[in-house]
């Protein structure tokens, strides 16, 4: 009997491919990659120029396409043992509302030992 959930073996589980959106769509991305070279030409030719925000706004646009924008670093404040810990208690949660007489799931350190015990 095959497992829930998984596809059979060398049967495409997306015979279709990937969705290709409209052809509007189509047309606004090629126009915009039609026109690229000359946006870029032109991002160059106001990074130079001798007007300091100017110039930078069309450098920082340059490298954010060239090299993609920076990471930025995100704080939070909490305790993360406690958001995992509740994070994994809800998926315990909602897979027993999908199967009550499911297998349990072993999500906890310490479950792991005390089964592995028995």
């Amino acid at each position: 009997m095959p497992r829930i959930g998984r596809f059979q073996k060398g049967v495409s589980g997306n015979p279709n491919g990937r969705p290709r959106g409209d052809q509007e769509t189509w047309k606004i991305e090629a126009l915009a990659r039609k026109h690229g070279p000359a946006a870029i030409d032109r991002l160059i030719h106001w990074m130079k120029a001798d007007e300091g925000r100017t110039s930078i706004a069309a450098a920082i646009a340059l490298l954010d396409r060239g090299f993609g924008k920076p990471t930025q670093r995100m704080e939070h404040s909490g305790d993360i043992n406690l958001m995992v810990a509740q994070t994994l208690q809800d998926m315990r949660e909602r897979a027993r509302a999908l199967r009550p007489d499911g297998p349990r799931l072993v999500t906890d350190v310490t479950e792991v030992g005390s089964d592995a015990a028995r």
